[in-house]
């Protein structure tokens, strides 16, 4: 009964392991089943309170300085649609720039654009990439059908949320999902203005000149574990973790942002958008290691708490040749026939003492 039960649960784990990565991939492309939107939209929110004392959301197209405004301009077949941060292509007018820097003091720019129909359902969103904007916040999406009228924010990482115009939608669309879907992957471009901002904000919103670090809490830290594959980051340790509440309630959405990994260059190696959709934790957040890495430092955003950096490692070597040789044409796991011979060994010596105490 005890081998029955565990074959059950080991084929059960099984199966979830195969679901896993299409449960993934249908969030991956629709997004329905995620909150990462809305709850990216409610730390916004919340952000306009605390850090620009506003309850409201700016909007200034009826002024006569339009630089943060999003417009929404449709194709004639109403297909797709464009928003564009300003209106530079109107005589005096002026695009908000796009101001991609490692300097804290310099960085400036709209980091991320995104689009609600007639029920604030967001049906768009997209982070950007300063350093391939040619100077210009704009992007383009296809029209999802059914929808009425459109309505697009963007987020200045100086001066906070900002709404433009609703436009209406008459033609037909092209069909596109309704789903909302946060791009996990920063361009590699945009690292390091996204990383100055972080300095920035632990400066200006929790009046702290450097990261917090493990002495400040176990609980906002970021660890590295390694396996065959590269780094592992988890937030926490123990019984102390830090939650992912996703929510689009901007009193109650708490949750790391973002993770980071450096190098011993200080270079950033990897970066990941983190949704906090039906997880309890930051766990096993894997990254692969360059070569020439001889050590790691991870670092993590709370949307709360501010910049917090974990300890350092050193890069361990996790392949040995002279092994990886010897096994290389065996079908089986080095680890399992070796595990297997120590048992067999056991049970025979097992054996042997067991016939002696017995005579």
């Amino acid at each position: 009964m005890y081998f029955k039960i565990n074959s059950i649960t080991l084929l059960s784990l099984f199966a979830l392991s195969c679901a896993l990565p299409e449960l993934e991939k249908k969030r991956e492309l629709g997004g329905h089943d995620s909150l990462h939107c809305e709850s990216l939209h409610a730390d916004f929110v919340r952000r306009q309170a605390m850090t620009f004392n506003s309850t409201t959301v700016y909007d200034s197209y009826t002024s006569d300085n339009n630089k943060h405004v999003p417009f929404i301009v449709l194709s004639e077949d109403g297909a797709t649609a464009t928003v564009t941060v300003g209106d530079g292509e109107l005589e005096g007018g002026v695009y908000h720039p796009m101001s991609a820097s490692s300097d804290p003091a310099v960085v400036h720019y709209i980091s991320d654009i995104y689009v609600v129909d007639e029920n604030g359902s967001i049906v768009y969103y997209t982070k950007l990439d300063p350093s391939l904007a040619d100077g210009v916040a704009t992007v383009t999406f296809d029209v999802p059908e059914g929808v009425k009228s459109l309505t697009a924010y963007e987020w200045c990482n100086l001066h906070g949320l900002w709404k433009g115009p609703e436009v209406v939608v008459d033609a037909a669309a092209t069909g596109a999902d309704l789903g909302c879907h946060v791009p996990a992957e920063y361009p590699p471009g945009s690292w390091e203005s996204v990383r100055a901002d972080f300095i920035r904000r632990q400066g200006t919103d929790f009046m702290s000149p450097t990261p917090y670090t493990e002495t400040a809490g176990v609980k906002h830290t970021p660890y590295i574990t390694f396996d065959e594959a590269g780094g592992l980051i988890s937030v926490g340790g123990g019984d102390t973790i830090h939650p992912m509440t996703a929510s689009s309630d901007a009193s109650v959405v708490h949750f790391v942002t973002e993770v980071l990994v450096e190098d011993q260059d200080g270079k950033i190696i990897f970066m990941k958008a983190l949704d906090p959709t039906n997880v309890d934790s930051v766990s096993d957040v894997a990254f692969a290691i360059p070569e020439e890495t001889t050590s790691v430092t991870a670092y993590e955003f709370c949307n709360l708490h501010g910049y917090w950096k974990g300890p350092s490692y050193p890069v361990p070597e996790l392949y040995d040749a002279d092994v990886e040789e010897e096994t290389s044409d065996e079908e089986e796991s080095p680890g399992f026939s070796k595990n297997f011979e120590h048992a067999s060994t056991f049970l025979v010596l097992m054996s042997s003492i067991m016939g002696a105490f017995f005579v």
